[in-house]
């Protein structure tokens, strides 16, 4: 009986333990994803930057983009 108990108990450690290393696997994707979605975010601030001063230098220039349409660029 005891030695079946130890089984049972060994048994319990092990399935704990490879539920710690796929909770591992899955906070390391996680942070992946995570440091993935920052850098995405960092490049729209950028974009959002660029087309901002985009916006702010076409309605500087007289004609702006219609200019550019009209095939008058300079």
């Amino acid at each position: 009986m005891a030695l079946c108990l130890c089984r049972i108990e060994y048994n319990k450690i092990v399935c704990f333990q490879a539920k710690i290393a796929e909770l591992q696997k899955l906070l390391e994707s996680m942070q992946s994803i995570e440091d993935e979605v920052q850098a995405l975010r960092e490049k729209n601030s950028a974009l959002d930057q660029e087309m901002e001063l985009v916006a702010t230098a076409q309605k500087q220039t007289p004609g702006g983009v219609w200019r550019w349409f009209g095939g008058r660029e300079t």
